[in-house]
């Protein structure tokens, strides 16, 4: 998971309309917010960007490496269905996008951890096709229509409550680099069918009985 900076954080609105911050004098920083007024009305997709430019320093450009600053979300627009992340990113920050009406389908390329409640309470999210990192407490809670996520090799740990009432998904496969499931990650949901791939496993999820009609285990 994320070490959070500590510090005065320094902050700059890009070109493009994002709010971000950095703590250092490197060339590193956080989206925290948006200008609602830049993106297109017609836009459907929320392209995050690898690299933002100062608005009033055209010329200094910093990479974009961790999404959020832990308590609020980045934008509020109703409008975009979908979303893509960068494979640079390395965390996308609790609470960073919460609470998204119309948000269906989240492209997460590269592997950042999703700290909790990341993408908490988003009721139309139907679709996370790769998800290869950490995932933190109630990451996807109350995603009621999500049917489809694609763990990938590289989740170590799949926290508390992380799918809990995601009543839409059906079938989920365990990569074997899991070490940890943690109380409750799916209680609530529709889980019907899990495939296990039997690795370093070590803690089995506490689900309600009869929480799986299905569980298979694959050997080391």
């Amino acid at each position: 998971m994320a070490a959070y900076q500590v510090g005065f954080a320094q902050g700059f609105e890009s070109t493009d309309g994002w709010y971000c911050e950095y703590y250092s004098s490197g060339n590193q920083c956080y989206l925290v917010g948006s200008q609602s007024t830049t993106f297109p009305s017609t836009a459907t997709i929320l392209y995050i960007p690898s690299s933002v430019s100062n608005e009033v320093n055209p010329l200094v450009s910093r990479t974009v490496t961790q999404l959020g600053n832990g308590s609020t979300i980045i934008y509020d627009q109703l409008f975009y269905y979908s979303l893509s992340i960068p494979s640079q990113i390395q965390s996308i920050n609790s609470y960073a996008f919460a609470n998204l009406q119309n948000l269906t389908t989240v492209v997460i390329n590269g592997t950042p951890c999703i700290e909790p409640n990341a993408f908490f309470n988003c009721p139309n999210l139907t679709d996370v096709p790769s998800v290869s990192c950490d995932i933190g407490d109630s990451a996807f809670e109350g995603c009621v229509k999500l049917r489809s996520v694609g763990l990938k090799d590289g989740v170590t740990k799949i926290g508390k409550r992380a799918f809990a009432n995601c009543k839409n998904l059906k079938s989920l496969t365990i990569p074997r680099t899991v070490i940890s499931i943690e109380p409750d990650a799916f209680v609530g949901s529709g889980l019907k069918q899990v495939t296990v791939n039997r690795g370093q496993l070590v803690q089995y999820p506490k689900l309600p009985k009869g929480a799986f009609v299905r569980v298979r285990e694959t050997a080391p």
